[in-house]
């Protein structure tokens, strides 16, 4: 019993001890009433802060200096010598707070400067050579008395205020660069930079209320021309979206719209407003649900499908037929036998005609062939069969692997497997490469300078290169499949374009769009977007702006590929090679014949 009390004694002591040190720890994390030690507060006796003219001081504070002097002069019982001193939510006690409240209640719509967030946080004054903590010279003192929210644990509220107020009533230099494709953008039909009242789109309109809301005003410029070679030398590309970018880095202009994907040197380079990231997705071509009458009559067509319909009937109609008469010419057309009627003629060429179609499907040949040269063309109507067989075999099976491949293809691993060719941009064939390497092999070249990814800002382009079955001649500007931005398709097929192709799988990249803003204002201006951001308003925009899609019922291309008589000229010049070599020996044969006559 003795031993249980004991236990239970140690455990409640344990407890305690526990209790005590949580307090402890909980008491170390209160703000110290002097500041942090890497920014103090100033004492009473530092606080020496002169009062600047009226006229001097930035319109959002104007209030809040009011208030003061006229409580300095008029309010005995508050005194604002300790206004400041140490950390403390010094604008609660006076009343300021309950008086800007009243001041805003029959407001509409409500001031910036009714925003109160930070009227209850805690702060101090500080000395800003002895403060290594975020703090703000105060704009309603002439000697630059400076405050800190940040060595009082607060977030400073009252100097986001105050930057949004900057860019009130100034003009901002604007330059707009018109999106080609997509639904996100700006636009406008006559082309990037125009200065008229037609630009539209979800970006301009985000935009445009973003000068509503933060007072600002909107020039419209042009970069300069003379920099446009030095932009295009820079990012090694051609656009007016470089162009603009550069413009805006070198301070020509404030601000470019336009949704412009942030590249590695873009991203280096300039200061830039972040909109959205932008998926990237493998485009294929769309197998459409067939019924089983149609499937049964595709399976039936691809008997025929190896070759084209003038390979066939060149075959059957010119080829077979020119090889029977080569050959009654070698068996029945000597000085033996010169003469045959039109009666014997017309049966010996249906017979000769159906030898020559029987050995097309059997490799064999019924007829007798007594003289040399009706051997020597046997031999190449032996070898015509074989290799068209072997080129139908060839191609069937091809057509039938193609079918089989389109239906898998759903991932870049899949596509380097079946050894399919990428058509891209070179934005996007720069990012693509840096994560996987292997698609160097892959990923198509511009023919003009030979590097991976087409030089084009426009990506829609892109899949007008697409084909089903890329012949090997084709292969250097053809390709199976794409990667595009998920809003170029869904923009193309929005106006019913293209709708043989569909996204397969999951997004295989993602890059990041935004536009660039002069470095010089970029503090200023992008806590203003940043705000209407926040708000909704751009992804608002940009989802009433999405289309619908144009094409419920989409086509499916032919998939197969046909061989053309042009593909078959090595066949048929050995075809007729031997055919000409069987003339030769049957004018010698016919010399030797009567050269043996005479001689007997």
């Amino acid at each position: 019993m003795r031993i249980l009390f004991l236990r239970y004694i140690t455990f409640l002591l344990v407890i305690l001890t526990f209790a005590i040190a949580v307090r402890a720890d909980v008491s170390n994390l209160e703000i110290p009433p002097n500041g942090d030690l890497a920014c103090p507060c100033l004492e009473a006796s530092e606080v020496n802060l002169i009062y600047r003219d009226e006229s001097d001081v930035p319109n959002i504070m104007k209030d809040y200096y009011n208030y003061l002097t006229d409580l300095s002069t008029n309010d005995n019982n508050l005194s604002l010598s300790t206004h400041g001193v140490g950390c403390d939510n010094h604008d609660d006690p006076i009343g300021y707070c309950t008086f800007q409240k009243n001041k805003c209640a029959s407001i509409f719509p409500k001031r910036d400067a009714c925003g109160l967030n930070w009227c209850s946080e805690s702060w101090c004054y500080v000395n800003p050579n002895k403060c290594n903590l975020t703090n703000s010279v105060s704009g309603i003192y002439e000697n630059e008395g400076a405050y800190s929210y940040a060595t009082c644990g607060s977030f400073d509220h009252l100097k986001s205020l105050l930057d949004s107020q900057t860019l009130v009533g100034q003009t901002i230099k604007s330059a707009f660069t018109a999106n080609s494709a997509g639904y996100k953008g700006a636009y406008n039909p006559s082309g990037s930079f125009a200065i008229d009242d037609q630009w539209s789109g979800p970006l301009v309109n985000f935009f445009e209320k973003v000068t509503l809301a933060s007072g600002f005003n909107v020039d419209f410029v042009v970069p300069p021309s003379w920099i446009e070679e030095k932009a295009y030398e820079f990012y090694n590309n051609t656009s007016h979206f470089d162009h603009c970018f550069y413009a805006a880095e070198l301070g020509y202009i404030d601000v470019c719209i336009g949704s412009f994907m942030n590249t590695k040197k873009r991203s280096i380079s300039g200061s830039w407003f972040n909109l959205h990231d932008e998926p990237f997705y493998l485009v294929t071509f769309l197998e459409r649900p067939k019924s089983k009458v149609e499937r049964f009559w595709e399976d039936c067509k691809l008997l025929i499908e190896p070759f084209s319909t003038g390979t066939w009937l060149m075959i059957f109609f010119f080829v077979m037929p020119v090889m029977s008469l080569f050959m009654i010419y070698h068996e029945h057309l000597t000085e033996k036998e010169r003469v045959l009627n039109m009666k014997e003629f017309g049966i010996v060429a249906v017979r000769y005609y159906y030898a020559v179609l029987l050995s097309f499907f059997t490799g064999g040949f019924e007829e007798d062939v007594a003289t040399a040269a009706g051997k020597i063309h046997l031999l190449g109507i032996s070898s015509f069969n074989m290799v068209i067989i072997a080129v139908f075999t060839a191609n069937l099976a091809a057509i039938l692997s193609t079918n089989d491949i389109f239906i898998a293809v759903d991932s870049l691993e899949n596509v380097m497997i079946k050894k399919y060719n990428i058509c891209t941009l070179r934005l996007t064939a720069e990012h693509l490469i840096v994560a996987n390497p292997e698609l160097k092999d892959f990923i198509l070249l511009d023919p003009n300078d030979k590097e991976h990814g087409f030089k084009t800002n426009i990506g829609t382009d892109i899949i007008d290169l697409m084909k089903e079955f890329v012949p090997p001649d084709e292969g250097d500007i053809h390709c199976q499949v794409a990667v595009i931005a998920q809003e170029d398709i869904v923009g193309l097929q929005g106006s019913k374009k293209h709708c043989n192709k569909t996204i397969a799988g999951q997004s295989v990249a993602t890059m990041r769009t935004g536009f660039p803003i002069n470095p010089q204002i970029h503090s200023k201006l992008a806590p203003l977007l940043n705000n209407v951001m926040n708000d909704g308003i751009y992804d608002r925009e940009i989802s009433s702006r999405a289309p619908s899609n144009g094409c419920p019922d989409t086509g499916s291309g032919d998939v197969s590929f046909h061989m053309k008589i042009s593909h078959l000229s090595g066949i048929f010049m050995v075809t007729f090679g031997f055919a000409f070599v069987a003339l030769i020996v049957h004018q010698y044969e016919g010399r030797l014949e009567k050269i043996n006559e005479s001689n007997d």
